[in-house]
Parts: structure tokens; sequence; C-alpha cells
């Protein structure tokens, strides 16, 4: 419906909205908004206060379309955002509707040319011409970001995408016009500013591109404002960064004059004027380092651009199951950014994947396959650094190179300390501010403190130009002594361990510390603030399970340590103990971690803290746990539960779960059952936020790991896995590598052996494996390897299977770490015995009865009476043997007294599986 009508105003002090020329007022200067939002006001002010529901306000709006409530919000939020202050003269019916409150009046204006809400225009020849280039290419990974552009340029007057060089904003830009082409009766025009160097012709580009002929010696941004008047277009300005001061002055002069007119412009800054909203350009979605199956790799966004940009250049590309990882790597070197893994792409078609990824290090040389028809800045990924650097100014240029020398991000306290010397605070936040603004650093969360970083391909660049201006190594001193400054006196705290808060700040910096420790150990750093960092970090890689990292760490700084380096008591102790269960899980000798142990007890012998002596006892008991020396363990075990007596109700029930694995493995099996049934029903994690040795890895998860292992060898088998499985589970979905290990190691695969599930005692061993593997842990390697030779063997898989058994238990015996040496050397038996080996297996049957004597390893003994009666029958040419019959009864005496209902027929179905003999053995 169209025609010269009254014009219709609305009124409520200081705001008008105005239905003729289609402007929403405050006190009379016009506030941008773009045309659907201004649809939205017009709808709720002719409701005159009443709620308009969602779906009706949709369907006058968008009438005949599907339109998601995320499209209806972006459009609301822009209201609310133009209405600023009186933002709640918008009222929200939640789940409902919205109203437009406020003491509206009617006044009447000059008649004009009334327009109705809008119904879907067919395309004219006219509308078809507008200059814009056909896409050439499919645009991949974007559906979800151009409908959110075209709801913002829908709702807002102006709309910046913005983003680092290369992100794609350009193609996102005009992809999103092209589908908004019918939204605007004259049109959507596409502005190319990148070759234009004279920032004052940029409204005479504009002019030209949209055929308007000014008179006038040079067009202004106000002549081209009154040329386009009361256009209904969108005006795209592509790469505004270089004249962003000019486009931002030529944009605001065309939402005051040009009522009917939205502008979408692409920039690596925003312009920051008043009605903008930005919408910053996501990189591509890349895996994760840790996602490696093809299908979850082919899922990713980045991965799926490099594929298609490979096999358009060669049609025969194919990546195989192999080629997959290197080309999740390649994109998550690259940060996602589309230009960069078009380039590699490019370079993958000829060369292969391996090839490319292996040469990212030197990316800038080996990503130059640009598109011949590009604009010259982004024919390379130099280039398309370049021309972002030298838009800088100096100050801006500096502090980026600077900020280089940070891998993991940083906060504002971190870029001042590596700032030029003599810089005031104000004048690094403007410099920083203007680096995100211009999108070379992001910020990387919103919650204190604030932390940035540069994209790893920016970081990279700006390293490069760190070293060509001979700052490098004094940027790398100063990031080396913030991090010292902020490390120590963490680790030389009070408190007897770190708290929670202490060690999220400073694993935050994890890629920043290797990076500082890299370059005081260097030729050209300097080796005193190296060894201080690494001793006030060592607890920190303690805490993450970095075990290999911080044995190697520490070990280079105590080769390298000048004797005159003094630390402070509590950093230093605290160092020592890190290393020694760094020495323990990387399968050290038991004698060296033994010794660091005594290190760290002879320098806290003075300290008088319940907490750090606990937590001493608890190393010691761990040692001798995991050496699988169970009686010196018990003796620890006793002496730790009279210390956490006085530490009140929680601490105590950590004590037991200590002791109750100690009685565990010294056969006391049902006092081991009350004490972990104890912590399992009773344990409530302390909320004081330290992390208390004691309490690092959960006591009520291990306890219950230790009670279903109990319950197993008590014949409750159904009870135990149940108890395994939950356990695993829970370690599991926790992220805690080596909580799974252990889990796996004490319940979860003994017990699926003991009931035949070789499936499921399988994949519990691979995901110890894994978590070994991941966590550098040498020792569960071991134990893993252990675990896989039972589950040959249990598979009559002898051959295989004793092989892997007898070279790892070597190992451990020269190592001296022989956790559940006494199973293994049954199971290593048990294989012997299948390969025909007797004399052999008796053997080691007789090493392990011995050594489970000695060491006061109880648990197993009925396993052990079994395996060793079951081979003198095999043995014996006159069955029964009196000697093997012997060995059946002391194994029936010791289940009868662990489950004492079973009576004498409690043998069979107490024992495992595994060690079970024939019925008739018995007798």
């Amino acid at each position: 419906m169209s025609g010269a009508v009254p014009n219709l105003i609305y009124a409520c002090e200081p705001w008008e909205v105005d239905l003729g020329r289609r402007e929403l007022r405050s006190r009379s200067a016009p506030i941008a908004l773009g045309n659907r939002a201004f649809e939205i006001v017009e709808v709720l002010i002719r409701a005159g206060g009443q709620l308009v529901t969602k779906d009706d306000l949709m369907e006058r709006i968008w009438p005949g379309a599907i339109v998601g409530d995320n499209t209806l919000q972006v459009h609301i939020s822009a209201v609310r955002k133009a209405l600023g202050s009186d933002r709640g003269m918008l009222k929200t019916s939640h789940g409902r509707g919205y109203r437009l409150v406020g003491d509206w009046t009617v006044q009447h204006g000059d008649a004009t040319e009334a327009t109705s809400l809008p119904q879907p225009r067919p395309q004219s020849a006219e509308r078809r011409a507008t200059k814009f280039p056909a896409i050439v290419s499919q645009l991949v990974g974007r559906s979800t970001a151009v409908q959110h552009v075209r709801d913002l340029v829908s709702a807002y007057r102006v709309v910046t995408l913005t983003g680092p060089g290369g992100i794609g904003k350009t193609v996102l830009a005009v992809k999103a016009a092209r589908g908004l082409l019918t939204d605007f009766e004259h049109g959507a025009w596409l502005v190319e500013l990148a070759s234009l160097s004279d920032a004052s012709l940029a409204p005479s580009a504009v002019a030209g591109v949209l055929e308007l002929k000014l008179g006038g010696e040079r067009v202004t941004a106000e002549s081209l404002a009154h040329g386009i008047g009361d256009r209904q277009l969108l005006l795209v300005l592509d790469n505004c960064e270089h004249l962003i001061d000019a486009v931002a002055t030529l944009v605001e002069t065309m939402v005051r004059l040009c009522p009917r007119a939205t502008v979408l412009t692409t920039s690596r800054e925003v312009m920051r004027i008043q009605g903008e909203s930005v919408y910053r350009v996501p990189a591509l979605d890349v895996p994760a380092l840790e996602q490696e199956a093809p299908d979850i790799i082919l899922g990713h966004s980045a991965v799926e651009l490099f594929v298609t940009r490979a096999k358009a250049l060669d049609t025969g590309f194919s990546p195989q199951p192999e080629d997959l990882p290197s080309i999740a790597e390649i994109c998550r070197h690259l940060d996602g950014i589309p230009l960069a893994i078009e380039f590699a792409a490019a370079r993958a078609a000829f060369v292969g994947t391996e090839q490319v990824a292996a040469g990212l290090r030197n990316r800038f040389a080996l990503l130059t396959s640009g598109r011949r028809t590009a604009i010259p800045r982004h024919r390379t990924l130099r280039a398309a650094l370049d021309w972002s650097y030298e838009l800088l100014s100096e100050d801006e240029q500096r502090l980026l190179r600077r900020l280089a020398v940070f891998p993991a991000g940083f906060t504002f306290e971190a870029a001042q300390a590596v700032a030029v010397i003599g810089r005031v605070g104000q004048s690094i936040i403007e410099e920083l501010s203007s680096l995100v603004s211009k999108s070379l650093c992001e910020r990387v969360n919103s919650t204190p403190p604030m932390r940035w970083r540069l994209l790893e391909t920016i970081r990279a660049y700006a390293l490069e130009k760190l070293t060509q201006n001979g700052e490098y190594s004094g940027a790398a001193r100063c990031h080396a002594e913030y991090l010292r400054d902020l490390v120590c006196p963490i680790a030389a705290g009070s408190e007897a361990w770190l708290s929670r808060d202490d060690v999220a700040r400073c694993s935050r910096e994890l890629d920043n510390v290797r990076a500082a420790l890299d370059w005081t150990f260097s030729p050209d750093g300097d080796a005193e603030i190296g060894a201080r960092l690494t001793a006030a970090f060592a607890p920190i890689w303690q805490m993450l399970s970095l075990m290999g990292e911080c044995r190697d760490r520490v070990e280079s700084m105590l080769a390298t340590r000048a004797p005159g380096l003094q630390l402070s008591q509590a950093t230093e102790f605290r160092m020592w103990i890190a290393y020694e269960e760094a020495l323990t899980m990387t399968f050290a000798p038991v004698e060296r971690t033994r010794a660091a142990l005594m290190k760290a007890m002879d320098l806290a012998a003075d300290i008088h803290d319940l907490d750090l002596q606990a937590g001493l006892l608890y190393l010691q008991w761990s040692l001798e746990f995991t050496s699988g020396h169970h009686e010196a363990a018990l003796t620890a075990a006793q002496q730790l539960a009279a210390v956490t007596t006085l530490g009140g109700d929680t601490m105590k029930l950590v004590g037991d779960r200590i002791l109750g694995a100690s009685l565990l493995f010294a056969g006391k099996l049902t006092d081991a059952q009350d004490y972990l049934q104890r912590v399992v029903d009773f344990y409530v994690a302390p909320s004081d936020g330290h992390h208390s040795m004691l309490f690092r890895r959960d006591p009520q998860v291990l306890a219950r790991v230790r009670l279903a292992r109990v319950l197993s060898l008590r014949g409750y088998m159904d009870r135990a896995y149940a108890e395994a499985r939950s356990s695993f589970e829970m370690a599991q979905s926790s992220g805690a590598g080596i909580t799974v290990c252990w889990v796996v190691h004490d319940a979860l695969c003994p017990i699926a052996l003991m009931t035949g599930n070789l499936a499921a005692a399988e994949r519990a061993i691979a995901a110890m494996s894994d978590w070994a593997t991941r966590l550098d842990a040498t020792l569960w390697k071991m134990m893993a390897t252990c675990w896989k030779g039972q589950l040959l063997i249990e598979r009559g898989e002898f051959g295989r299977g004793v092989e892997l058994i007898s070279q790892t238990l070597e190992a451990c015996e020269r190592s001296g770490w022989q956790m559940n040496y006494v199973q293994f050397l049954g199971c290593l038996a048990q294989g012997l015995a299948g390969l025909g080996r007797l004399e052999e297996a008796g053997s080691t049957l007789e090493r392990a009865i011995t050594w489970a004597g000695n060491n006061g390893e109880g648990w197993y003994q009925a396993e052990l009476m079994c395996m060793k009666g079951e081979l003198m029958l095999q043995q014996s040419k006159t069955p029964p043997a009196i000697e093997a019959e012997e060995c059946f009864w002391t194994a029936n005496e010791i289940v009868v007294s662990r489950v004492p209902c079973f009576g004498s027929c409690g043998l069979p179905s107490a024992l495992p599986g595994y060690a079970r003999p024939r019925a008739a053995m018995t007798r």
C-alpha cells in the first residue's frame, strides 16, 4: 500500500518515532536503526502498549518466512541498544512477547509516501545489475555466520565485520549482502577500498560505484549523502582499515542524512562510531589436540575447507585416515584462518600433507601459493600480515613485537613488564587497545584477570620482526623476569601446600614458563633466573601430572645450579617433593627417589605443620607401597592414621583410606573393608581451597577402588565390578589421568579378568595405556604392559604374554618399583606352565611366595597356594599328590577366613577365575 497520507509521529519525551521518514529520534537527533528493527518499533508502538506475541511479531516483520528466535533476539537487542538508558521501555513477557511502554502521543507531520510492512518483492533487473562479484567458490563453514550477519544488517544501520587479515571478512560480507538484495529497493553495492591510498577520495569512490553525478570540484561526505538522499540501499565498504578515520566520518554522515541507507563495512579495525554493531568474524573451528577419530576431524570446518580447496586443485586428492592428523595439525597451527588454510591446501595438493605440516615452522616461506586474482596483500600470508603491520604506529609495532614472547597469552601486567622500559601505564593501555581494535590481538576471557593473546600466525610474524630488530634477548629477559617474580612468591608462601587458586593462576602460564626456561638455559640466557623459576614451578608440573617434564626440568636445573644460589626453604622442599613424585612416575631407581624424599624431609624437619607432616608421611607410604614393600607401607600408614586423627574428620578419613589400602594388601580384608567403607560413606572434600598432598587425588574414588578389590577377594563379584566401573567413570569424567590408572590397576582390570570379561579388561588396559602415554608416566606404561601380558595369557596366547611380563618385571626389578609384583609373578608362572615349562613355573611361584612372605603381602596367598597345588598336580605322575592337596587346603582356610559364611565350600566361588583349581583337585 502506498500513496500520500498524513505522516504519524509518536512522541514520548525525549523520543520520537517518525513513521513517514522511518526514523527513531532522540531530542530531534536521528538514532541509527536498521530497517527490520524499525519495523518492530512500528508494530509495537501501533499496539498502544499492548502485548505483541513473538509469533505475531515474526509474522508481521517476516511474512511467510521461517525465522528463528535468534533472529528476533538480534533485532530486539538492536532496539534496546538504540533506546540506550531508556531500554526499559521495551518490556519482555517471558516466553510470550514484547510491549513498548510509555506515555506516547500521536502527532501529524507533513504528508508523505506511506509504506506498509514489507512483503517479499521479486528481484528486478535493476537490482540484479548491482555491482557484486559472483561467488566462484563454496563458502565453507560459514552458514551460521552468514545468517547472523544478515540479521545484524536488518537490525542495525551500521555493521562492521572485523578480524585479522585472511579471516574471510570480504567473502562473508558479499555472501550475506547477496542474500539481502530483495530487502533494499535500490539494491546493494560493493565498494572496494583496498587500492585507495588517498583517504579524501573515499566519498568519490563510493559515488563512482553508485554512478552518482555530483557537482562541485570534489566529492565530500555531505555531497555524497545528499546525492544518496532517501534511497533505500545497502552499501558494502570493503577493506576500510587504512582509511578508517575517513570512512568513519563518511558513514556517520550517511547515517545522519540518509535515513534509508544501511552500511556494512569490513575492516581490521572498528570505526567506533555511534550505532555501529561490530561482528568479530571467528576463525573456522579446528580439531582439539586429543581428537584423532577420522569422523571427528573431518567434522571441523577448517578441515573441510582444507580438503575442499586441495580437491579443487587436484581432483585426485583424497585424504586417507593416516593423513588426517597432519591436516588437523596444520589447521591448528594456522589458527583456523581461512586464507592461511587455503595456502596450505594449495601446497598440500602437490607435496602432501605431512610435508606441509613439517614445514610450518617457516610458515611464511611455505604458504605463498595465493590466487593470482587476489588483491596483492592476499597473495601470500606474509603480504597479508605486512599490510596490517605497516598500518601501525611505531609504538604499536614495538609493543606487538614484544608481546610475541608470550606463547600462552598475557595479562595487562605481563604486557607492561615486557614493554619498552620507561613507558607509562596509560600508554600501554592505549597501544594494547589499538592492537585489539585492529584485530592483531584478541581477548581470551571476560573475567578477571583479563588475558589477551596473539594468534599463533601473528605471533610467529611478530617474533620474526622482534629478532630482525635485535630486540629478542631484551624482551625474553623481561618475560623471564616477570614470570620469576610472579611464581616465586607463590612457591615461597607460608602455607604447607599451594592453594587451588595458586595452581590455577600459575598453570595458565605453563607455555610461557616453558618458553622462558628455554631462553634462560640457552647460551644467551640467565641460568640464575632459570633455576629460581624451575624450582618455583616444580609443584605446578606435579599438580598438572606433567611428571616427565618436571623431572627433566628439575634435573637440568640441578646440573647447572650455581653453588651459591639460595632458595627459600618452602620453595626448595616443594621442589624436592615434586621431583620425588616425578621420579616415581617416570620409573627412576627407587633409591634415587628415596634420596629425593629424604632431602625434602630434612628441609621440612623444623617446620611444625600438621598438614605438612601428614603429607610427608603419605609420600613415605606411597614410596613403600609402590615399590612393593607392604610391611613398611603398613607401618607408615599406621603412623599417618595417628597423625590425621589430630586434623579433623576429613583428614582422619583420608588417613583411613591409606590404612585401608595397606590392610587390604596385608590380607586383613575385614578390617580393610571397614576403613574403606567409612571413607566412601562419609568423606566430603575440603573447601579451604588448598591442594594438600592428601587431597590431590580424590580420596573417595580411591577408597571405592580399593573397596571394590576387597569385595572381589571376598567373593562379592557383582558389587565389586559395579564399584570399579563407577569409579572408572568418575575418574575419566574428571580428567584425572593418574587416578584413572589407579582405578584400572587396582580394581577394574583385575576384577574384569576374575569374572572372565576379557573385553572389558582390554578396554580398561587401553585407557590406562592412553593416559600413561599422555602423562609420560613410565611407571603406568609398565603396569599397562604387565596387564596386557596377563590378558594374553588368559586368552591362551602364552608365548606373547610371558614375553611381555618377563621383560617388564626385569625392568621393575632393576629399578626397584615392584608394584603388584606378586600377582604378576603368579601370572608369569601360569604362562610358563601353559608353555610346558613347568620347572620355570615352579621356581617363579616360589619367588612370588617368598616375596609375599618377606614383604607382608598376604592378600594373594590363597591364589599362590592354588597355583602351586595346580602345578604339583601337573608334575605328579600319581595324582592326587599329598603336597598338592595340602596347598589346596591351605588356600581353602585362607578363603574361609575371608568369607566365613562360605565354610568348606568357599574355595571355588571366592577365588579368582584365573587362579581357581578344578573342583576335583580339592579332594
